[in-house]
């Protein structure tokens, strides 16, 4: 899929879902009072890709279209370089305020996607250990299982 616009990211969160803010069901995230500034801010980021392409897009190696930098999968300096201007840029635009913008979550994945040998590996390793919902969490926290019965 090639980098959303603004108009099309917004265009997105008007599909039908269930939101609730402070007891009140939220019909509309896009034009609602409570919503529509983060809504907003969040299409700026998406149309400030398109309006810094040279810096914020690249092509896809799978199809050609543009993506956002930060799905790249560094190879080497200057890839990391390149997308370090490029989340900087996005950064800089919303004067460092937007602590999570889309391209955080890229660049998490991109990490998984470029170590998934060491990912497989991790994920054995950590295979054995309990995890929440496999047992009771009293079975799987036992200290702070009792913490809580005090």
């Amino acid at each position: 899929m090639p980098a959303r616009t603004g108009d099309q990211f917004l265009k997105g969160l008007r599909g039908t879902r269930e939101v609730w803010v402070d007891g009140e069901r939220i019909k509309d995230v896009v034009d609602h009072p409570k919503l529509r500034g983060a809504a907003r801010a969040l299409a700026d980021v998406f149309d400030l890709h398109h309006q810094q392409a040279e810096v914020c897009l690249m092509p896809d190696p799978e199809t050609g279209e543009p993506i956002a930098v930060s799905h790249m999968i560094p190879r080497s300096r200057e890839d990391l370089a390149r997308r370090g201007k490029a989340l900087r840029r996005v950064a800089e635009y919303s004067v460092g305020l937007m602590g999570r913008t889309p391209d955080y979550m890229n660049v998490t994945f991109a990490g998984f996607a470029g170590r998934r040998a060491r990912t497989v590996e991790i994920t054995t390793i950590f295979s054995s250990c309990p995890r929440v919902g496999s047992e009771s969490p009293s079975e799987t926290f036992p200290a702070r299982a009792s913490a809580l019965r005090s």
